[in-house]
């Protein structure tokens, strides 16, 4: 989550961080990436504003020495803005729950994220 913040807490998003090598796979770490590039050539970041906790749980249901699920609860207080500080368009000032799934895979004896999605069951 750090690699992702850094890379989105400023316009221009800052994409070269060396933890996109090391906690994500290279395809999905190119899918965020392609995501955080269009929104900073909107001219938006990410403004941590009233912070975020994590709290991952890994679940034990189809959980293999090479593949597990992370569910993870975020209260989320962080806040999209424009580059002179404004909301962005359909920014949710406050803090809200967002409930993720994390497909992780370990590759050469490191944990990364392969793919996530968004689940209200993790809340």
């Amino acid at each position: 989550m750090l690699t992702t913040y850094q890379a989105t807490d400023s316009v221009p998003a800052v994409l070269d961080d060396q933890g996109w090598d090391l906690y994500f796979t290279p395809e999905n770490a190119a899918t965020i990436k392609a995501g955080y590039r269009a929104t900073s050539d909107r001219g938006e970041y990410t403004d941590l504003d009233l912070g975020v906790v994590l709290r991952p749980t890994v679940i034990e249901d189809n959980r293999t020495e090479m593949y597990t699920v992370v569910l993870d609860c975020v209260s989320d207080g962080a806040v999209a803005r424009n580059a002179d500080g404004t909301y962005a368009q359909g920014a949710t000032p406050g803090v809200i729950e967002n409930g993720y799934a994390a497909g992780m895979v370990r590759v050469d004896g490191v944990w990364k994220l392969s793919q996530y999605s968004l689940t209200e069951a993790a809340c």
